[in-house]
């Protein structure tokens, strides 16, 4: 990934909202598909506490960059804060995220700190999300240059509202605003990018060949250029895999082994930021050879996230 473009693995740095219109094929289900995402959802976000926190090292090679952290939590009647707004009285899943790396090549520093909220209704039909990313770079003077980007949207029945804005080091750079339209949520459903790898294990649970519409925030050198539609495709390479090399709380034992499903997503041009597909190890089970009584299961975790050297590796789970 390049420092211009580091990305939150479904979130590049630069790029904003990611919405579409699921298409979801050999899913044994006659289902709506936002019902099957729904039921998905309830088993994670409903049926159990409500809330979890998953935590990743970002890893890049063999270097710990950073931390990666995204949270999903079922609300009744609750204030919540996405963007500069506060919505009262919501009811559904709010998801947040945080990204915090720094890398360092050819003596300049690069520092990312990104932060997103989604709110999705009781049914998990996206409303509304915020995005704010900041890039700090230092390089081998000292000297330091800051660019941010804010991206807000709106989700309505058949379309996406959005608005953006660059600033340089405090000056505007770059504003937009504009809409998209996507699928009524009834004969599609739709996501969007910044909870993109909650979405992905949902997907991972209904089926295998999936296809959806992406709008996507198109950058030149770093800056906001147009917003285009384009259509990703993803599908299981591999399930019932061993899942190694975790972290944290989740650190390779002996007597202890995950398993789990390897998907992998590909964007028809560039997604999430490198224009080569990402894969994430969805963790589905884990097994002790010592004490099969006391085996864990976890439903549909996402464990490893990949695209190119850059990987965010689950440490654990609250």
């Amino acid at each position: 990934m390049k420092k211009s473009k580091l990305i939150i693995l479904t979130v590049v740095v630069a790029i904003a909202a990611i919405t579409g219109a699921v298409a979801l094929g050999g899913c044994n289900t006659n289902a709506p598909t936002q019902q099957v995402l729904f039921n998905e959802a309830n088993k994670i976000w409903t049926d159990k506490s409500g809330k979890e926190t998953l935590t990743y090292d970002v890893m890049s090679g063999e270097n710990a960059i950073g931390t990666y952290v995204m949270t999903g939590e079922s609300v009744k009647n609750a204030n919540i804060v996405v963007g500069e707004n506060t919505l009262e009285g919501k009811s559904g899943i709010y998801f947040t995220s945080s990204l915090d790396v720094s890398e360092v090549k050819d003596g300049v520093t690069v520092n990312t700190v990104m932060n997103t909220q989604s709110y999705l209704s009781a049914s998990f039909v996206v409303q509304n999300s915020y995005r704010i990313t900041t890039v700090t770079t230092i390089d081998a003077d000292g000297k330091t240059s800051t660019r941010t980007t804010a991206i807000n949207g709106t989700y309505e029945e058949k379309k996406y509202l959005y608005n953006i804005k660059q600033t340089g080091d405090g000056e505007e750079i770059a504003a937009d605003e504009g809409s998209l339209g996507h699928s009524k949520f009834a004969s599609g459903a739709y996501i969007d990018n910044d909870f993109m790898y909650q979405a992905v294990r949902l997907l991972a649970a209904v089926g295998s060949n999936l296809s959806f519409q992406v709008p996507y925030y198109n950058y030149s050198d770093g800056t906001f250029s147009t917003v285009t539609m384009e259509k990703a495709t993803s599908g299981v390479s591999a399930k019932n895999t061993a899942v190694t090399g975790l972290r944290g709380d989740f650190a390779d034992a002996e007597g202890i082994t995950y398993t789990g499903a390897l998907l992998s997503v590909k964007l028809s041009r560039k997604f999430p930021g490198s224009g080569t597909a990402f894969t994430c190890y969805v963790i589905t089970a884990k097994s002790n050879s010592a004490n099969e009584a006391d085996s864990d299961s976890y439903h549909y975790v996402p464990a490893k996230i990949k695209e190119d050297n850059i990987e965010y590796v689950l440490k654990s789970i609250s």
